[in-house]
């Protein structure tokens, strides 16, 4: 098993020799291998920063100046993907948001809970996939060099017209490559992958969930994506779409469903008026109602409706586009008499 490569800052010698003491009988007794590189110094900290990292412990207080290592996990912000765990004697400093995903006390947690926190997320994958030696930049490695340096040259010319808009096209024809190395794949989904949550845009698109602000019911924006698209501060349409979100229990009650019906519709495959909505972290879940529709004058929209932090995934949002129109386009087939009937 590789070993996960964990940057402790602290400044404390006597400190420094317990935790080095208390890794190793960890590294024993659990079989699980870390090395820890310390740093004392706020620039040796910075300078040992790289995407050979896996995680860090940081002590806030270096030396006499109480923010150095606030500086430290600032400089982990803005450019590496290191989830850090702060263990202070000041815990009362320490900010409470990423790459931070634990503040400890010291004399109050034990260095073993630290550990047990970052080994966690490291076999949870997180940078494996995501961090400067992970997944991610090995794929995105291939497509640099398997599709756009060969292509170059065809890049260099529309760059020549339009520079910002082609550094966007190259966004998308990379992140497309991305996409299609997973398709086909069978492998199940967790619920938090059917929604960005938070998205990254917080512009309204197809499938943002909202909020009636009056009746406090959910919503899902059915507006086509192309009508939302802004133009000189305006979308194209005037009208956006909604369509309810019940709540599991009482579409249940509602259907008198029984355990094998309830089944069938969280698979939508019980009825076309109905897409299931699984319930993840922020998201309360339940099922879209095409037959609940609200139709509300962009104008007004936000008067109407609040924006809840979460959208649903473009390649699960696809599917209930096609289920809502499939709703929408039976017509049923006329009652046909045979011969000599």
């Amino acid at each position: 098993m590789k070993a996960l490569k964990l940057l402790l800052v602290e400044d404390d010698q006597r400190v420094e020799r317990e935790y080095q003491e208390v890794l190793e009988a960890y590294v024993e007794e659990r079989d699980r291998p870390i090395c820890m590189p310390v740093k004392t110094k706020l620039s040796d900290a910075i300078s040992s920063l790289d995407e050979s990292l896996d995680a860090a412990i940081i002590d806030l207080n270096l030396g006499n100046d109480t923010s150095d290592g606030g500086k430290v996990i600032e400089e982990v912000k803005r450019h590496f993907r290191v989830p850090v765990a702060v263990l202070t004697a000041t815990p009362a400093d320490a900010v409470n948001e990423p790459p931070v995903v634990g503040i400890y006390t010291k004399g109050k947690h034990r260095f073993e809970q630290v550990l047990d926190r970052l080994w966690d997320i490291y076999e949870v994958g997180l940078t494996k996939i995501m961090g400067g030696r992970g997944l991610l930049e090995e794929r995105l490695n291939e497509i640099f060099l398997k599709n756009l340096v060969p292509t170059i040259d065809v890049w260099i010319e529309y760059a020549k017209h339009e520079n910002e808009r082609t550094k966007k096209a190259l966004l998308r024809y990379a992140l497309g490559h991305l996409v299609a190395e997973l398709e086909g794949d069978e492998t199940p989904c967790y619920p938090e992958e059917f929604y960005l949550a938070p998205p990254l845009k917080d512009s309204l698109q197809t499938g943002t969930l909202v909020q009636h602000k009056e009746e406090t019911t959910c919503h899902v924006v059915m507006t086509p994506a192309c009508d939302l698209v802004m133009r000189n501060g305006e979308p194209k349409t005037d009208v956006v779409v909604v369509a309810e979100v019940v709540p599991e229990n009482l579409l249940f009650k509602k259907l008198q469903a029984n355990s094998s019906r309830r089944a069938k519709l969280r698979k939508n495959g019980d009825s076309y008026c109905y897409h299931w909505l699984p319930e993840a972290q922020g998201v309360t879940g339940g099922f879209v109602d095409f037959g609940r529709l609200k139709t509300v004058r962009w104008k007004e929209f936000d008067d109407t409706f609040d924006r809840l932090n979460a959208r649903i995934a473009p390649s699960f949002i696809k599917d209930i586009v096609s289920r809502f129109s499939t709703f929408y386009a039976r017509q049923g087939q006329p009652a046909i008499v045979e011969h000599g009937g």
